[in-house]
């Protein structure tokens, strides 16, 4: 019954990527608005850069009614901007669920405010790249994955993760 009432709470709260947003500190909304100049693979991501890809993941996560996925969301690719490169004229950012996870850490008590579970929401932020592998994963990766309870949020984000613009 509480975890109802919770998101409930949550769906009215927050409604779009600019609620969600507003809620954060102001070093962490600084962060977010710099990654407009963090460019992305348009075959992966046809709806341009991070910014962009972020406002849309968040838009979708918050459908799913979860605090924790919509956190999850938000900073899911925060890391791009310290991993950043380029394969020619491809950008690429390898590790940046790493640096992302890591600020997880760093806003564990706006996490709690909102109600979110830290450990969930790094979880998830920490494996998000690693899901898009999962089914060619060896069993025993699948089952050290899977076998923690945040496992079903892991893998709803997955699909909610994806490039476009659709919600």
């Amino acid at each position: 019954m509480v975890i109802k009432l919770k998101n409930i709470l949550l769906e009215m709260v927050f409604s779009s990527f600019k609620e969600l947003f507003s809620s954060a500190p102001e070093a962490l909304q600084k962060r977010i608005l710099d990654l407009q100049k963090i460019p992305q693979h348009p075959e992966y991501h046809p709806e341009g850069n991070v910014l962009k890809h972020t406002i849309t993941v968040v838009n979708r996560a918050l459908q799913q009614n979860d605090i924790d996925l919509a956190i999850a969301a938000l900073l899911h690719d925060i890391g791009k901007d310290e991993t950043l490169a380029f394969k020619g004229e491809r950008p690429t950012a390898y590790g940046h669920e790493k640096v992302s996870a890591k600020l997880i850490k760093q806003y564990r008590d706006w996490i709690k405010e909102l109600g979110g579970n830290p450990v969930h929401v790094f979880y998830i932020v920490k494996n998000h790249m690693r899901m898009k592998k999962f089914d060619v994963m060896r069993p025993a990766k699948q089952k050290k994955l899977s076998s923690y309870g945040a496992f079903p949020k892991l893998k709803t984000f997955s699909t909610i993760d994806r490039g476009g613009l659709d919600v």
